[in-house]
């Protein structure tokens, strides 16, 4: 898996986890930081 592979998932990811805890991107940013 390279970086742009990881960067697009990411963004998936925050993107679908947006839908369900609004306004909290900073958090979001967090949590995939973690994982």
């Amino acid at each position: 898996m390279n970086v742009a592979e990881v960067q697009a998932l990411a963004g998936k990811i925050r993107a679908e986890t947006a839908k369900a805890v609004v306004g909290q991107n900073d958090t979001i940013d967090l949590m995939l930081t973690a994982l």
